[in-house]
């Protein structure tokens, strides 16, 4: 199982988890399998997140929901301003997360990039050091 936000959400997956309105109606249950009509209806009724079956391993999307289902959260506090404290609080962190996740996710790319380079270079010194024998005993 896995929380992704709506906006990710595709036909054919299938939900996890039953789906509410905000008053507590079920839109849709859990092992649903969604449509693009229900997809558009879970949008427009406001819906940030499902949880769909499957493996989890998209983090930044379980991050990316949780920081959209933030304001719907607080909605009934917008004037304690303790509660308000902390759904900023909260907000700054979840946003420090996906940076944080987001250069990891870049620091891998550019050491895979560099892996090749780095196993050429080896490769083409090694193969340089090779031929130089080679190149001597032929003439």
């Amino acid at each position: 199982m896995r929380r992704i936000p709506m906006t990710q959400a595709e036909p054919g997956m299938t939900l996890a988890e039953a789906v509410n309105y905000s008053t507590g109606m079920i839109l849709a249950g859990a092992g649903v399998v969604l449509t693009e009509t229900m997809i558009d209806r879970m949008l427009k009724a406001g819906i940030g997140s499902v949880v769909i079956e499957g493996e989890s391993g998209d983090s930044d999307g379980e991050l990316q929901a949780v920081l959209e289902s933030l304001p719907n959260l607080f909605r009934h506090h917008r004037s304690n301003a303790f509660m308000m404290t902390l759904h900023n609080m909260l907000r700054s962190y979840f946003r420090m997360k996906l940076a944080e996740s987001a250069a990891a996710a870049a620091a891998r790319k550019a050491a895979q990039e560099a892996a090749p380079d780095a196993e050429g270079q080896e490769n083409g010194t090694n193969g340089a050091a090779a031929s130089s024998p080679d190149s001597g005993e032929g003439a």
